[in-house]
Formats: structure tokens, sequence, C-alpha cells
């Protein structure tokens, strides 16, 4: 007996939309899909991509698409339950007694026929419930008035109950169309925040979180700094440093007397908008798809942190915030740690890439180009 066979289905709506231009991205490098073929993929309803595939197959083909982070549905479909007219469309199925269309199910939401169970040729169950209805030839009583009395309340009963069924299949069915509709069932997504107003909403409020962790993390370590350099000043230790290095230690003084939340803030600040500027600049020109995004937290650390601590610290010292850059950027160095990777995944979010908008533009200038040689071709020939 043959195994049962699969379809794949997948579904952008299961995943983040903050994450679908990483995706596609992806999808577009590692399986060399095109820009119609993702636009179909993410179109925001369930796409069937590969039919009438085996157990091993179908397992193969999704965990390579998990492994690019789209995970797939395996939906199983045995080929015995589809007879000459049932077909599956867009993850859609139609019944072959009763000709509903209706979401991948085991059985007809309509007539109740279970697919799996159905043979071509073969008479259809019963779609009308059973129902324990006495008749009047099993009832014997000696009164004719009565016997036809119970006779025709019985019928009047199972007729009922039927046009009952009836209705409630009706409006399952109407309810089923309306949710699957690709306006009325959606009217609500469409009076919905809007995704990219959505993305902007959260990434900000991310970042805000996590500007203000940094600034409570660095008055309290301004706040310890300053007490352990008082004890280390104490010192002998302390004393022969002041004395031998009396530089370091007035730039060290003059850090520590400033204010203890307009340090912070300030360093804050600075270090915000070196983040932005170097996580936009570098996402606009595609480096941050191959340098930053999919790589370990090591090379990001080695590669971006601590180089634009050292550009925030010279920023810093330049602003005449701190007296030399080394001071800047050990200030600068929490800050980062905290506001660089959410500005970066704010950018990918957020910014287009330059390939982007060139191709937009070649999009846009194409069909004007097209027509102007068109028209140029045709009064040169006449």
């Amino acid at each position: 007996m043959p195994g049962p066979i699969y379809h794949l289905i997948f579904d952008s709506r299961q995943i983040s939309p903050n994450r679908h231009p990483a995706l596609k991205a992806r999808m577009r490098d590692r399986l060399g899909l095109d820009d119609a073929a993702l636009q179909r993929l993410f179109c925001g309803r369930p796409t069937v991509i590969r039919r009438n595939l085996s157990a091993s197959r179908a397992r193969k083909y999704a965990q390579r698409f998990k492994a690019l982070g789209a995970p797939l549905r395996m939906v199983p479909l045995h080929p015995p339950a589809a007879g000459p007219e049932t077909h599956l469309s867009d993850s859609l199925v139609v019944c072959p007694n009763c000709k509903h269309r209706q979401p991948l199910a085991e059985e007809c939401q309509r007539c109740g026929l279970i697919f799996r169970k159905y043979r071509p040729g073969k008479p259809a169950p019963q779609t009308e419930p059973a129902t324990a209805i006495p008749s009047a030839e099993s009832r014997r009583t000696d009164d004719p008035a009565e016997a036809e009395t119970t006779r025709k309340s019985s019928a009047g009963a199972a007729t009922s109950l039927t046009r009952m069924m009836q209705l409630y299949a009706t409006l399952c069915t109407w309810m089923t169309r309306l949710q699957n509709h690709p306006r009325l069932g959606r009217a609500a997504d469409h009076r919905a925040t809007p995704p990219y107003l959505q993305t902007l909403v959260s990434q900000t409020g991310r970042t805000i979180v996590y500007a203000l962790v940094a600034l409570i993390l660095l008055v309290v370590g301004m706040w310890f700094a300053r007490g352990l350099w008082l004890l280390y000043a104490a010192t002998q230790v302390g004393e022969r440093f002041i004395a031998k290095f009396p530089a370091k230690a007035q730039a060290i003084v003059t850090v520590l007397d400033q204010h203890t939340l307009m340090l912070p803030v300030a360093t804050i600040l600075v270090t915000l908008l070196v983040c932005v500027v170097i996580a936009t600049t570098t996402q606009f020109l595609h480096l941050a798809r191959y340098l930053y995004h999919h790589r370990p937290w090591w090379w990001r650390l080695l590669c971006w942190y601590l180089p634009i601590t050292a550009v925030g610290g010279a920023a810093m010292c330049h602003l005449g915030l701190v007296p030399s850059t080394r001071l800047g950027a050990g200030l600068a160095l929490l800050p980062t740690l905290c506001l660089a990777p959410a500005v970066f995944d704010l950018g990918q979010a957020l910014i287009c890439e330059a390939g982007d908008i060139l191709a937009r533009l070649r999009a846009l200038l194409h069909l004007p180009l097209h027509q102007l040689r068109t028209r140029i071709a045709t009064h040169l020939k006449g």
C-alpha cells in the first residue's frame, strides 16, 4: 500500500512582519526566487508551494525552509481520498459529494463526508443525522385517529429537524466564505495599523527601553566609580599614581565631578546618534546584510560594537564632554552594547537598501522608456 502524500503550505502570517525583509533576502539569495515569486509567497494568505510529495521529500523541503527561518506546514492528503472531482487550489478542497469549497479538513463542513473513506462510484453516506423517531406503523394502537395524528406529528418533527440542520449548514458555509473572502474577511486588517507603522512603534519602544536600562546602569556605575576613586586615592598606591600621572588623575577627577545624571544622558544621546548613523549607512549600502546580520555575537562585538564605542568616545571628546578619547570610550561601551543591537534591527526593518531603490526606479522608468522607444520607432517608420 503506498504511503501518504503531502502538500507543503507556506503561510507568511505565521512570521513576524519585521522579519519579512531578512527572510525575503535569504530566500532570494539561497533559493534564487525573484520578486514576483516572493510577492506571491508573502501575499498574506496560505500558499501551496509543493504538491503530491512523499513523506521523505516533504520533510527534506520542510527542513530546508526551516533552516532559512520559513516554517512549512505538511498537510497529509491520501491518494484514495481524492476522487476525480476532488482537487486542491490554494489550500482549499472541493467536496466530491456536494461540491462545497472549504479549507483543508478531514470531512466536509456541509454534508459531513469523510474524504479518506470516499470511493468513486460508491454512494455517499447519509448527510442527515440519524434520529430515533418512531413511525406510526411501529406504534400499534386501536384508535385510527390517534395513529394518524402521531404519524403527522412525527413527520413534522423530522421535517423541522432536517430544515434546522440545513439552515445551520448554510450559515456555517456563509461564515466560512466571509472569513476566506479577500476583501470582506480581512476588512479588519485594512482598518488596522499599517505594518510599517507597527514595526516603527515596536522597534522605537524597544530602543527607548534599552536606553533607559543603559542610563540606569551608567548612573549606578558612575556612583560606584566615584566612591572607589575616593578609596583608591586615599591609599599609598593611589597617591603614587596621582603623583606619577597627574594629567590622567586630573582627567578622571574631571569626569567624576560632573553631574551624576547629565553626563550619562549626554553619553547615551551621543552613542545613540553614532549607532543610528552607522546602522542606517551600512543598511543602505548592503553592508549590514553580509557583515552584521546572521553573524555570531563575537563577530558583532569585535567588528561592530568595539569600533562604534571608539567612534562614540572620539565624538564625546570632540564635543568636550570628556578630556580624552579613552575615557569617552569607557563611558560609551555600556550604552553601545545596549543600543547597537536594537538600532541595527530598527534599520533592517525600516531602511531600504540601495539595490531595492534602484530596482523600483528601474521598474517605474521601464514602462515610460518602452513607450517612448515605441513612439520613436513608429514615427521613424511613418
